[in-house]
């Protein structure tokens, strides 16, 4: 082969390299042991602060969280998204979360190096993937702007990382993707990593914990840290390792939480519990309905194309007061995994959530189910779902004015 093809033919290998790495990110994998069995015969400790008492993982005397997954020192807000999903806010609050789809997790300014003039704002945000029924956290999204005046000087710096995660048997694959710049909602365009930022004092970048198998954020300088362990698909629930995703703030590093109209963050002075009073709802059709009015850009990979379709659920404010209702003879179709599964298949909600926005629209003039989308389709799968209060005034309404037609 001339020197000049085999020049050619390595330059477009590494421009296909590129183009893969560009278009995927960059690769880890993990597949750590973490700590001791502990848990129904099967669920181990994370290895570190939390040891295994009377079959349970507890976090030691100075720490909150959970042992088997996070624990918190105190001092620190602290927040969690574990799979099925189950939120636990900054206030306390928890409940389910159903929703394959991209939204805010927390946005705040802190204190950069606890200098009162010189801060960090950070904005995060996750994304859900539905498989077989089942909703789990696919990754998150993280913005950081830092602001610094030192003798008088200012200075700006931003990074933003996007970062996937997938597991089977115990084998983590994580991906990480980043860009130099505040960028809450992309685009990521730098495949290589550890995508870095130099603040004299410490390196940013994304970085992995072998053992425990999480990827992980930590800035010390802004006071904050995000973990996620990606959800094995292979082991389902029973796998060791517990999944999620947590975001710890240092309580004296926080100068404001900023929300807008972003509730689904419920920062410290104002809880999902007020939030659901507010709606007239339940915390878990209320945490639903404050991710639909978030309205973030739905970019997440191999997520749904349809996530959108949620959005028109609320743009009629004169209908609101029938959201309530809309949601409560809806919702089943959300939360029941038989029935996501048998209708969703594996469409990863393309069919799942357009169904769902036109039940609950359909409350909007007589503040009652409009059956028109009932076929024997929907109305098979609703015989699947656990007779909740939700299923039995759609099935009494719609199913069986089908089934008589």
């Amino acid at each position: 082969m001339r020197v000049g093809t085999f020049s050619f033919f390595l330059t477009a290998l590494v421009l296909l390299w590129i183009h893969i790495k560009q278009a995927t990110g960059f690769e880890r994998i993990t597949s750590g042991l973490a700590g001791v069995v502990c848990e129904e015969g099967f669920r181990k400790c994370s290895k570190g602060p939390p040891t295994c008492i009377n079959e349970k993982c507890q976090c030691p005397e100075g720490y909150n969280g959970k042992g088997n997954f996070i624990c918190f020192p105190k001092g620190y807000y602290h927040l969690s998204i574990l799979s099925d999903p189950y939120y636990h806010t900054l206030t306390g609050d928890a409940a389910h979360m159903y929703f394959p789809c991209r939204y805010p997790v927390a946005h705040f300014i802190t204190y950069y190096q606890s200098k009162v003039d010189s801060t960090c704002r950070v904005q995060i945000h996750a994304f859900n993937k539905l498989v077989r029924g089942k909703y789990y956290i696919h990754g998150f999204d993280v913005a950081l702007s830092i602001t610094d005046y030192t003798l008088g000087k200012r200075s700006t710096s931003a990074i933003s990382y996007r970062k996937t995660g997938s597991a089977c048997n115990g084998r983590y694959t994580y991906i990480g993707k980043g860009s130099l710049g505040y960028r809450p909602d992309g685009p990521w365009d730098k495949f290589y990593e550890p995508l870095s930022l130099d603040l004299r004092h410490e390196i940013v970048r994304l970085r992995h914990d072998p053992v425990n198998n999480f990827a992980y954020l930590e800035v010390k300088s802004c006071g904050f840290r995000i973990d996620f362990r990606a959800y094995d698909r292979c082991s389902g629930v029973q796998q060791s390792q517990v999944p999620g995703l947590a975001v710890s703030v240092k309580e004296n590093a926080v100068k404001s939480w900023l929300t807008g109209d972003h509730f689904v963050t419920f920062v410290p002075g104002f809880s999902l519990k007020a939030y659901a009073a507010q709606a007239r709802m339940p915390p878990e059709h209320a945490l639903l309905l404050s991710v639909i009015e978030s309205k973030v850009d739905q970019n997440q990979p191999d997520g749904s194309q349809q996530c959108k379709a949620l959005y028109d659920i609320t743009k009629k404010k004169n209908h609101r007061q029938n959201l309530p209702a809309a949601f409560e003879a809806c919702f089943f179709m959300m939360s029941s995994p038989l029935f996501v599964h048998c209708y969703d298949d594996d469409h990863h909600g393309n069919r799942l959530l357009p169904l769902f926005s036109r039940c609950v629209r359909s409350f909007r003039n007589k503040n009652r189910l409009n059956c028109e989308d009932s076929d024997q389709n929907i109305c098979r799968c609703a015989q699947l779902v656990n007779r909740t209060s939700s299923y039995h005034e759609y099935n009494r309404i719609c199913c069986r004015s089908a089934r008589k037609s």
